[in-house]
């Protein structure tokens, strides 16, 4: 099961930990609950610094 990072695209917040998740599909659905839940709490201008969240898997990275 490959791995999935979750990092926000700013250069200070990797995701060091991760999740096992059976394919992109599932980690694209991880990333849409987390950054709902984010977005319900955040300030205006922390919505701006969530729309660059990139994941990765191993040490490639792509928008989600």
């Amino acid at each position: 099961m490959p791995r999935y990072y979750f990092d926000l695209n700013t250069g200070i917040v990797p995701d060091e930990e991760g999740l096992d998740l059976r394919d992109l599909d599932a980690a694209q659905d991880e990333a849409a609950r987390s950054l709902g839940g984010m977005a319900r709490d955040a300030r205006p201008s922390v919505v701006a610094v969530l729309s660059k969240w990139r994941s990765r898997s191993g040490t490639t990275a792509a928008p989600l």
